[in-house]
């Protein structure tokens, strides 16, 4: 077994049905492929497998009435992570944005989710997003760039909002997004173009011509723009 490195190969078979008439039988196959690669995998690591030490995940979303706690699906998906000074690949994973919690099917019962221990978690990659704890937050954010003199980072927020509208109660999903810059060890938040300029102030007026003539649509989405100047600000001598 590699000293830092544990591939874990889940044969995700069928996980996608094309047709609603093979949604169920895509869904046995997938449960079926989960729960034979988990098997091997505790037969070839052991059953105390530091990454299943975890409580078990409660899901509320029987009491939700619109909107998903989850990163994108709420189907596990093959997923790395670090743990624990290990790297674990292939392995499936959901992230909980609304509880902040990383979890991943229990082995041989695909039903039932495991919570990550997210304090022994330096990083962990799902849907081609990676998400890093860097020492300015608590939070976990994912990496939009990382350069030499400034990285992008963005952080989403879901959270229950009560609609006391109608004649009963719903409890309905809201998310956000925030833009961070971090550069000289300072975390940066950035609501507009002026915020973004402010923190490159030895190049303010290069960069400021930069994105003027790249036209980042900002008022849609404010991530592009700090890319994009991050990336111009480390090419500058």
């Amino acid at each position: 077994m590699p000293a830092r490195t544990i591939a874990f190969s889940c044969l995700l078979l069928g996980i996608y049905g094309n047709a609603a008439a093979q949604m169920a039988h895509a869904d046995s196959i997938r449960n079926a492929a989960i729960q034979h690669a988990t098997t091997a995998y505790l037969q070839y690591i052991g059953s105390q497998a530091p990454l299943y030490s975890g409580p078990l995940y409660r899901d509320q979303r029987a009491s939700i009435n619109n909107g998903s706690p989850f990163f994108k699906t709420a189907q596990p998906v093959a997923g790395t992570i670090h743990y624990n000074g290990i790297l674990y690949e292939n392995i499936p994973l959901l992230f909980d944005v609304l509880g902040k919690k990383v979890l991943t099917p229990m082995p041989g019962n695909t039903e039932t989710w495991i919570e990550i221990d997210l304090n022994k978690v330096s990083f962990f990659s799902i849907h081609g997003s990676r998400f890093l704890r860097i020492p300015q937050s608590n939070d976990f954010l994912e990496v939009l760039h990382e350069g030499e003199k400034s990285s992008v980072y963005r952080m989403y927020r879901k959270e229950v909002k009560e609609d006391l509208s109608g004649q009963f109660t719903e409890r309905n999903i809201t998310e956000s997004k925030t833009v961070y810059v971090l550069k000289d060890g300072l975390l940066h938040k950035i609501t507009n173009r002026n915020t973004l300029l402010k923190i490159y102030t030895d190049k303010r007026k290069e960069l400021s011509n930069f994105l003027q003539q790249e036209k980042p649509d900002m008022k849609k989405d404010l991530a592009p723009a700090a890319i994009l100047a991050a990336q111009f600000y480390d090419n500058q001598p």
